[in-house]
C-alpha cells in the first residue's frame, strides 16, 4: 500500500515536472495575441466597411431591404471574426478581460442582426436607438482592450453608420 502511494506520488511529480514547463511555455504574450488577432480583425473590418458602404444613403432614400442585407453581411463578418478570435490562445493574465471583450463583440453582432432584420421588414422603428446602442457597445468593448494597442480590432461603427 505504501509502495503504491509512493509510486503514484512519483508519477504525479514526474508528470508535473514534464508538463508544467510545456504549459507555461504555451502562454502567449499580449503582443503575440495582438499580432495574431489583428489580421483577423482587419479582414472583418474591411468586409464590414465594404458591406455597409452607402448604407446611410440607402436608409434615407427608403431602400431598407438593401440596407438590411448590408447589415446582415456586416454581422456575418463580425461573427466570423469573433469565432476565430475565440479560438486563439490568450495571455493568461488577460484571460478574463478578453473573455469580456468577446462577449461584447457577440453583443455587437446580435445588434447588427437586429438592425438587419428590422430593415428587411421595411421598418425604421427603433433604428435610432439601435444605432446609439451599437455605438455604446462598441465604446464599452473598446475600453476593455484599449491598452492592447489594437488598430483593426477596435470597433468603430461611426465609420459607416
Amino acid at each position: 500500500m505504501l509502495r503504491t502511494i509512493a509510486v503514484m506520488a512519483l508519477v504525479t511529480f514526474a508528470a508535473y515536472a514534464i508538463l508544467a514547463p510545456v504549459a507555461m511555455g504555451a502562454d502567449v504574450s499580449r503582443a503575440e495575441y495582438v499580432e495574431q488577432s489583428e489580421p483577423i480583425c482587419k479582414v472583418s473590418t474591411l468586409a464590414s466597411e465594404k458591406s455597409l458602404k452607402g448604407v446611410r444613403k440607402d436608409v434615407r432614400e427608403g431602400r431598407l431591404k438593401l440596407a438590411g442585407g448590408k447589415f446582415k453581411r456586416a454581422a456575418k463578418a463580425l461573427s466570423r471574426a469573433t469565432l476565430q478570435l475565440e479560438k486563439l490562445p490568450r495571455p493568461s493574465a488577460d484571460e478574463s478581460r478578453l473573455a469580456r471583450w468577446l462577449v461584447h463583440l457577440n453583443g455587437e453582432t446580435k445588434l447588427l442582426e437586429k438592425v438587419a432584420a428590422r430593415l428587411k421588414q421595411g421598418s425604421t422603428k427603433d433604428l435610432g436607438r439601435y444605432v446609439v446602442e451599437l455605438q455604446h457597445k462598441a465604446n464599452v468593448a473598446n475600453n476593455i482592450v484599449l491598452t492592447f494597442g489594437f488598430e483593426y480590432c477596435l470597433l468603430q461603427p461611426a465609420r459607416y453608420l
